[in-house]
């Protein structure tokens, strides 16, 4: 699963990145925050909209993927999607730093804190015992990874960053917790069988659209949706 929802987001910034350099090579720097953070929106309701039914239904999923659920797994699975949706903001924030060419400081800082893992996870088992905690460590390294990303951006791209959090962070959180309530209401109303399995991911995607669409996206941001979704092969042969 994490495999799965983790070649969206690559692939997703892969075809970002080169056109994030572009518009900082060519000094047109308010068009690339613009696409910094009209991106840092997308590839966070690109894995969302995989996301909520995943973690919703992840017992039932396992259950028919595996036959036999090891234990823990349930558990490890959803933390790991959770940890996605907290790591998607800082591909961004590297395409920018690094379409500055000024990654060296960044690169330290965040690898300092990467390699703080494993101590920490050793030490917090020799503590409590509980299997989960380095999957609960490296979700709190991440968190706080992003925290020089954020300084790094603003000192050499001057991004605003009280916009990026208000604006993409705090939006995108808003947008995951409306859109997850439908389909919430469906998971525990209905019996654990694959209807509800289906009704789950259904409703899921209707209401994750809905709440992107009106909810997540400025008027300009859902302008280039309709264009990009009026350029598809099938809505064209429409």
């Amino acid at each position: 699963m994490q495999a799965a929802v983790n070649g969206l987001r690559v692939n997703f910034y892969n075809a970002v990145s080169p056109r994030v350099t572009k518009l900082y090579s060519s000094e047109h720097h308010e068009e690339m925050m613009d696409l910094v953070f009209m991106s840092s929106k997308l590839a966070f309701f690109l894995i969302m909209f995989f996301s909520i039914p995943m973690l919703i239904e992840t017992p039932y999923i396992l259950h028919l993927w595996l036959g036999t659920v090891p234990e823990y797994s349930i558990l490890f699975t959803r933390l790991v999607i959770i940890e996605l949706t907290i790591d998607i903001f800082n591909n961004p924030l590297d395409n920018a730093l690094g379409a500055s060419g000024r990654v060296r400081q960044f690169q330290i800082w965040v690898s300092s804190l990467l390699l703080l893992i494993v101590p920490l996870s050793y030490l917090a088992l020799k503590v409590a015992e509980y299997p989960e905690i380095p999957f609960v460590i490296s979700m709190l390294v991440s968190i706080l990874c992003f925290f020089p990303r954020l300084y790094f951006v603003r000192k050499f791209i001057a991004l605003p960053v009280r916009q990026y959090l208000w604006k993409v962070v705090f939006v995108s959180y808003r947008v995951l917790i409306i859109a997850s309530l439908p389909p919430l209401i469906c998971y525990v109303m209905m019996e654990d069988d694959f209807y509800r399995l289906i009704v789950v991911c259904i409703t899921s995607c209707i209401s994750s659209a809905l709440c992107i669409y009106w909810l997540g996206l400025n008027l300009i941001e859902r302008n280039y949706v309709k264009k990009y979704v009026l350029k598809l092969p099938f809505i064209k042969s429409l």
